[in-house]
């Protein structure tokens, strides 16, 4: 029925250290289901960057979540990888590794609304002190997040 897409704008990074989890910058789309019946695929793709850390021998990763708000009310999490997990991940025998790639995510969303959903990607470091970049300008292409409204 309808598409929303878009890039990320030039600077619009998160560079974190920390576990807590935070929105990435122009890292969301807003779409308003035609049918409350309709599914939502979304489809996100961002650069990622673990630089190193001090702690060797440990796993380093960046860990993302989707959540989303219908109609204005709170933010829920619909995808969330918890610090178990590893979106992305390393680990470290000396304090110059370090990597970076472009990734790809899909979510199938049943949102049962008309209203306007707005999706957020959030991100975050999977250890304390760890430095994770997600779409930094000059390392990779912006990030790209597509919503697509499939009628049922």
């Amino acid at each position: 029925l309808q598409t929303v897409s878009k890039s990320t704008a030039s600077g619009q990074e998160l560079i974190t250290t920390s576990q807590t989890v935070a929105n990435i910058p122009d890292m969301s789309v807003t779409i308003t289901p035609k049918l409350a019946t309709s599914k939502i695929l979304l489809m996100y793709t961002m650069h990622i960057y673990v630089n190193n850390h001090s702690t060797l021998g440990n796993w380093q990763a960046a860990l993302t979540s989707l959540t989303r708000s219908i109609g204005g009310g709170a933010y829920s999490t619909l995808q969330d990888e918890p610090t178990t997990m590893y979106t992305v991940g390393q680990t470290q025998t000396a304090n110059s590794h370090r990597f970076m790639g472009y990734y790809t995510w899909q979510y199938f969303d049943t949102p049962n609304t008309t209203s306007a959903i707005i999706y957020q990607i959030q991100g975050q470091s999977k250890i304390s002190g760890g430095n994770v970049q997600f779409n930094k300008s000059g390392y990779g292409p912006p990030g790209k997040f597509t919503a697509m409204e499939i009628a049922q």
